[in-house]
């Protein structure tokens, strides 16, 4: 009896100390601002970044992924949820930004991508962001721009052009947005481009908005990158496909979907490299000595099915013989060239 009675106080002093090693390991808290299976592919970029630095989950770290699913409003309880739970770090989608911002000016928040966070007001200068916000700059007015450019390249007839972008409860906290926009019909008008803007803010919405490009004989969309457009792109893409509109946006899993081109900083690079951030910050460094990084690698990529299928001629690619200028990197999603073009 005392050698069982032994047994089980020795397995509970265990599982305590179990316990306080974990309460002892730093904890990364993260927040999406879609659901897990629309966020898989950067947290697992980023988590490759912290394995390559020597981070093993439950070994040396501990992450703890929260999700908006969709709902920019649930961002202050998550963050209330995590700051409880005493995390080290905050890795967060950009569209939780402004949430960080107000939920503490003390723990660390690194950002995988951003727009102009001087402009949003989460850093003083890129070089010195001087707050508790570092992390990378997308640079997204210039690839908005460039994507219309490519736009006109791949349709030069292009003369009606829709534009998908979500609508945000308060425009004000997206100012890269707007400096998108305007430099975006700016560039349209130079160009005799007519934009007709769809905005949506539900699955709902993007049924609705699918059918309203069609019945305004829209040639092309831009569909610009938010988690409402990622999280339902099948929908949006396959939706427009059937119409015979193709379709320009940003990042690869947007191409591996079937959208005709995107153009993009490499997200899943930001994503991985932001573990260095991290890693900094866990070893001593602080959030407002860590400059925030530009964007070094650019992404085109060409979905060649879609182009086939809609009879696109694109600009120095053989869609027949699959010869170009370019990498190839597969029949699905096409073409590569980077860095920037």
């Amino acid at each position: 009896m005392a050698i069982v009675v032994l047994a089980a106080l020795l397995a509970v002093a265990c599982e305590v100390a179990g316990a306080d090693e974990n309460q002892r390991l730093p904890k990364i808290g993260q927040v999406f601002g879609s659901n897990p299976s629309a966020s898989k592919a950067y947290d697992q970029a980023f988590r490759d970044g912290l394995r390559e630095l020597g981070y093993v989950e439950g070994k040396n770290v501990i992450l703890l992924p929260r999700y908006a699913n969709g709902d920019s409003s649930r961002f202050p309880a998550l963050f209330a949820e995590l700051l409880a739970l005493e995390v080290n770090v905050l890795v967060i989608t950009p569209t939780a930004a402004q949430a960080a911002k107000a939920a503490t000016n003390a723990v660390p928040i690194v950002l995988p991508s951003s727009g102009d966070p001087v402009k949003e007001g989460l850093a003083e200068s890129l070089s010195h962001p001087g707050r508790n916000i570092t992390g990378h700059s997308a640079n997204m007015v210039d690839s908005d721009s460039k994507r219309l450019e490519l736009a006109l390249e791949t349709l030069p007839s292009l003369k009606r052009l829709g534009v998908v972008m979500e609508t945000y409860a308060e425009a004000e906290s997206q100012p890269q947005l707007v400096a998108a926009r305007g430099a975006f019909h700016t560039l349209a008008r130079t160009h005799q481009v007519a934009v007709q803007e769809y905005h949506v803010k539900s699955l709902e919405d993007i049924q609705s908005a699918i059918k309203e490009i069609a019945d305004d004989r829209i040639q092309l969309v831009i569909l610009f990158s938010s988690y409402l457009t990622i999280q339902h792109r099948e929908p949006i893409i396959k939706g427009l496909g059937v119409q015979n509109i193709p379709v320009i946006t940003a990042g690869r899993d947007m191409a591996e979907t079937g959208a005709l081109l995107t153009y993009s900083p490499d997200f899943f690079d930001l994503w991985k490299r932001s573990a260095s951030y991290v890693d900094k910050i866990l070893k001593g460094a602080k959030a407002a000595d860590l400059p925030i990084q530009q964007p070094t690698k650019f992404e085109l990529i060409v979905n060649l099915k879609t182009a086939r299928a809609l009879g696109l001629t694109i600009p120095g690619i053989d869609l027949v013989t699959r010869r170009s200028s370019y990498s190839i990197i597969g029949d699905k999603v096409g073409l590569r060239r980077s860095p920037r073009l």
